[in-house]
């Protein structure tokens, strides 16, 4: 099913080590746990207990569903009783990873003659009819007391109703597949659930399929679970946890750390972290990560879903693949660019620096640090102290509702504007995935910008560097670029309202807004680039003491962009 078969080991190669933990380690990883329990990282007895009465009263509707179903099509009773369906959770749940109040990914599996646009989201047919009120999950949940804030999210990549259940956040998939019944035991994994399904539905069932592979593919879950945990915080605290941006999802994080944990199949949770950022801190991207061999089907049915392929001009040109062990094989890192890589990569590289060192203070024996020299690794990254010049990402609507469907669209489109911001020459681009409050319904995103200027340029004293930003900020908020069709503007986005706003503003660090203040009021930390200004390139670090020729930047706000003017910035 996994494509690969029982080994002596997981993984692709022999593991690094074998070797049983010592009492140093074992004292290292309590440290750590304890560590993350002082981050209120997991969740309580109770709220386990609640989610897993959630699943079940969910399933008891999601069947009652699917046997109305049957019942409007006039399928015989004894027929109807066999039907069913399954429930699957997926992402940090099912993984064992997830916090307090953390939502839950849900796939419920269905029989083919429970078509999702008709009775899971209640769409009207080719003719215009649409399915009895009783027939539709979506209605159904809207009239449960206790279920509140549903939204329907019919066109999404991955069709989704999202609701808040009995208080738990519920992200609920559904996957018609060609079966007429589904049985108890339904084996999600076998590629032959796949055959004859539309892609909707595929990529529906990849959430469960990838996360259940994951988890047979590690040695050892419980270390697999300790690890991941701290990874997937120490990379929210370091601002590189978001795939829309171009920096990596849960899953992604999920496959890094597997991988790890099949190097060192017998090591604990500390020695498995140290081995993490010693492995990504050198890697030669792209060269791609790999749970297990990419397998290709010539059954009926499947042959024609896309399978990775380093071959394949479109695959080969995925900066940081990371490679999904379920059928199909994708990467799941396709949204990373060159910024977004190479803050990664200096992430990776400050990880190692810093539990390397922490293994060193601890000693043999482990005794040398405690669970407050870990904050050390996890101490939270300070992008508004890094950089002289930022962009600001303003978007705003009339109401609260819209903000969140207008924000939806714009953080979806940040990979493009830093696309885009890339082509500028000498720019380095730092995207922060964390949007702030900036008023009544506005948000804002950030966006870190240095320039390097040339040494030898700069002592000769030539004029000051000019920088235009307002070209690729234009063609990604309002002016249709003609050498790219196929990335629209963000205004010009089909759903959205006369509300929807977006302004972009160039900021000096002195000119950030108050609510983003505290960040810039902690020590600074030396820019990503800093090993640049040590070989005599220069970066916007506040520690760069050398006097430095200072780039001139064109920038844009919406009232210059309006009078089609640009606004000079001087840094």
């Amino acid at each position: 099913m996994l494509g690969t078969a029982a080994a002596r080991h997981k993984g692709l190669t022999e593991p690094v080590s074998t070797a049983a933990p010592t009492a140093g380690e074992l004292r290292l990883t309590r440290s750590l746990e304890e560590c993350l329990h002082a981050h209120a990282l997991y969740e309580s007895r109770e709220e386990q207990i609640h989610r897993l009465d959630v699943l079940g009263a969910l399933n008891v509707l999601v069947s009652g569903w699917v046997r109305g179903v049957a019942l409007a099509q006039r399928l015989s009773e004894d027929v109807v009783e066999e039907h069913g369906a399954r429930i699957f959770t997926f992402g940090s749940y099912r993984l064992g990873v997830n916090g307090p109040a953390a939502d839950i990914d849900t796939l419920c599996v269905v029989p083919r003659f429970v078509d999702r646009a008709r009775y899971f989201f209640g769409l009207p047919d080719e003719q215009g009819s649409v399915a009895p009120r009783q027939t539709v999950l979506a209605q159904l949940l809207q009239a449960d007391s206790r279920v509140s804030q549903l939204v329907c999210v019919e066109s999404a990549y991955v069709p989704v109703i999202k609701m808040t259940f009995a208080g738990v956040e519920i992200d609920l998939l559904c996957a018609p597949v060609a079966m007429m019944k589904i049985p108890r035991d339904f084996r999600i994994l076998d590629d032959s659930v796949l055959r004859n399904v539309d892609d909707a539905t595929q990529r529906s069932l990849n959430g469960v399929r990838v996360t259940d592979s994951l988890l047979e593919l590690v040695p050892d879950v419980e270390t697999f679970r300790t690890t991941l945990r701290c990874v997937k915080f120490w990379a929210k605290r370091r601002g590189i946890y978001s795939n829309v941006i171009g920096y990596l999802g849960g899953v992604a994080w999920a496959m890094l750390t597997a991988r790890v944990c099949q190097l060192y199949p017998n090591a604990t949770a500390s020695v498995v972290l140290a081995g993490f950022f010693k492995l990504y801190a050198q890697w030669q991207w792209p060269k791609p990560v790999k749970l297990c061999p990419i397998i290709r089907h010539n059954h009926a049915g499947l042959r024609n879903l896309k399978v990775w392929d380093p071959s394949d001009p479109r695959d080969r040109r995925h900066l940081m693949p990371i490679i999904t062990p379920a059928y199909p094989s994708m990467n799941s890192t396709y949204n990373v660019s060159q910024s977004t890589l190479h803050v990664m990569a200096e992430e990776f590289k400050r990880g190692n620096k810093v539990v390397s060192a922490l293994f060193a203070e601890a000693g043999a024996d482990g005794t040398g640090i405690s669970l407050r020299d870990w904050e050390r690794l996890l101490e939270e990254s300070r992008l508004f102290s890094r950089y002289k010049n930022y962009l600001q990402i303003e978007l705003s609507a009339a109401s609260e509702d819209n903000l969140k469907k207008w924000r939806g669209h714009v953080e979806s489109r940040l990979r493009v504007l830093v696309q885009k911001l890339e082509l500028v020459p000498q720019a380095r681009i730092h995207p922060w995935p964390i949007a702030y409050a900036s008023g009544e319904c506005s948000e804002s995103f950030f966006i870190g910008l240095s320039f390097e200027v040339d040494k030898a340029e700069r002592e000769k004293g030539a004029p000051r560097l000019q920088v235009d930003l307002n070209t690729p900020v234009e063609t990604w908020r309002a002016v249709q670029d003609p050498r790219d069709p196929r990335n629209l503007p963000v205004m010009m986005w089909q759903e959205r309202t006369e509300d929807m706003q977006v302004a972009v503003r160039p900021l000096k660090r002195s000119q950030l807004p108050e609510y983003v203040r505290s960040e810039r009021k902690r020590p600074a930390e030396a820019p990503p680039a800093d090993a640049a200004v040590a070989r005599g390139g220069a970066t916007d670090g506040p520690e760069v003491k050398r006097v430095r020729q200072e780039p001139e930047v064109n920038g844009v706000s919406e009232e210059g962009s309006k009078r089609g003017a640009q606004q000079r910035y001087l840094p």
